[in-house]
């Protein structure tokens, strides 16, 4: 066919044509064989006139138009034997023998006089891209030119020729699914995506990020935010790059806890450490109500009644605010327990009718306190006697009412009982030193 036209002229195996397109280009195409194509080059006239030709071998399914001229090296006498191979994959040539060049698919072969030229072509396949054109030297030597370089083949050598540079590549995509969701703290993990080519896929970061780092293709978590991900192929000598796929990775703030212990009483004007940790390793401030005041991790007990720490952590960029922590106790005044003559273990026996000194001391800071009103309640405990230590009498005189009084020179809070009107027995002796906390002694009766 002549460009510019629409028909074309067939002939049968064994069929000989004579050619020719006026102004235009021809091409020819094997549709089911190879064909010889000699193409009129020029000539001179002196006593006779010589033609000089060019020998194409149009294999079939290829097209005469774009080639690559192989001549005979004319010092060599030996015909010269070609193998043409169709090769995909790649830009290195199988070696003779191995068996990607056994699986190749051999497309022609033909012999030249030493002197003689051909040109051989192929066509785009149907993709429309070329394949390489691999030529093996059988035997002989040969002079193989492309894009004006040559270069010389020797028997049992060989070539890969890209013989239609102007022919697209393959055109290939990246399947890159979307990453889920992480939350600061989670282990790195790996990212997966392919080329529809098969060649590896790469990826970078889109741009400055602390949230993440990547490593190939593992991504370590550093902090929550987000981070985009970009996969790419860049294509080969049979490929173009693949348009890059991003992904974003949003990093949500990881949760916290709070571990803060648990207090039992503690007395009035004291002043103690607290410590509290938190599952992030971030720090716990404090906040007090009630019975005590917060400094940093300091707490003073200011009055008797209840203390509340509440125990907080209200988080960062990485971490969510930790649920508070509460911790409540009482606080009582220090005392010294009851004092002589009273046994504090309960065997006090004193006489019935008798006068009964009870006495206690505040101590450590709760000894500043001298108005403490505080009260004695009595109930009577079945059973008898159970004492054994027998007190002397006391010539004091008794108090009225249930109040104990300070008195300023020995330190100490007293109370007077009337065991008068007491009946013989056991007695459970309450006295309340209005903080909260009932201190109970036993004391028995005898007539």
């Amino acid at each position: 066919m002549c460009s510019g036209s629409s028909k074309w002229v067939n002939f049968d195996y064994g069929d000989v044509a004579s050619l020719r397109c006026q102004g235009s280009t021809l091409y020819v195409y094997g549709a089911a064989g190879a064909v010889d194509v000699w193409r009129l080059d020029g000539w001179s006239c002196y006593y006779s006139c010589n033609y000089y030709y060019s020998h194409f071998v149009v294999l079939p399914g290829y097209y005469a138009w774009l080639g690559s001229p192989v001549t005979v090296d004319p010092s060599n006498p030996t015909p010269i034997e070609v193998e043409l191979v169709r090769v995909s994959g790649g830009p290195t040539p199988p070696e003779p023998g191995s068996a990607a060049f056994d699986q190749a698919e051999t497309i022609g072969a033909f012999e030249l006089d030493p002197g003689e030229s051909a040109d051989v072509a192929v066509r785009p396949d149907a993709f429309g891209r070329r394949d390489d054109l691999l030529i093996s030297v059988i035997s002989g030597t040969v002079d193989v030119t492309l894009s004006g370089q040559t270069q010389t083949l020797h028997s049992g050598q060989q070539a890969l020729l890209d013989v239609a540079p102007n022919i697209p590549k393959y055109e290939q995509t990246i399947t890159f699914g979307v990453v889920a969701n992480r939350t600061f703290g989670d282990a790195p993990f790996t990212l997966s995506a392919s080329a529809s080519s098969g060649l590896p896929v790469t990826f970078a970061l889109a741009g400055p990020t602390s949230a993440c780092l990547l490593s190939g293709a593992v991504v370590t978590i550093t902090g929550a935010g987000s981070c985009s991900v970009v996969a790419s192929q860049l294509g080969n000598d049979d490929f173009e790059a693949a348009d890059s796929v991003s992904r974003l990775i949003n990093i949500s703030r990881a949760s916290q806890s709070i571990t803060f212990g648990t207090f039992g009483p503690r007395y009035f004007g004291d002043d103690l450490t607290v410590a509290a940790t938190t599952s992030s390793g971030l720090a716990v401030s404090f906040a007090a109500s009630g019975a005590c005041t917060a400094t940093g991790t300091t707490v003073h007990l200011s009055s008797v009644g209840t203390c509340t720490l509440t125990a907080s952590q209200n988080g960062n960029a990485n971490f969510l605010a930790a649920s508070p922590e509460q911790r409540s106790f009482p606080v009582w005044y220090a005392w010294s327990g009851v004092l002589q003559p009273v046994n504090a273990d309960g065997s006090s026996v004193f006489k019935q009718g008798s006068t009964i000194p009870l006495k206690f001391r505040l101590t450590g800071a709760s000894a500043a306190v001298t108005d403490l009103a505080a009260i004695v309640t009595l109930a009577f405990v079945p059973n008898g006697v159970i004492g054994t230590d027998v007190e002397a009498p006391s010539a004091a005189a008794t108090d009225s009412g249930n109040t104990f009084r300070y008195d300023p020179i020995s330190g100490q809070y007293m109370f007077n009982m009337s065991s008068k009107n007491l009946t013989p027995g056991t007695w459970a002796v309450t006295i309340n030193l209005l903080d909260g906390a009932n201190h109970v002694v036993r004391i028995s009766l005898k007539k």
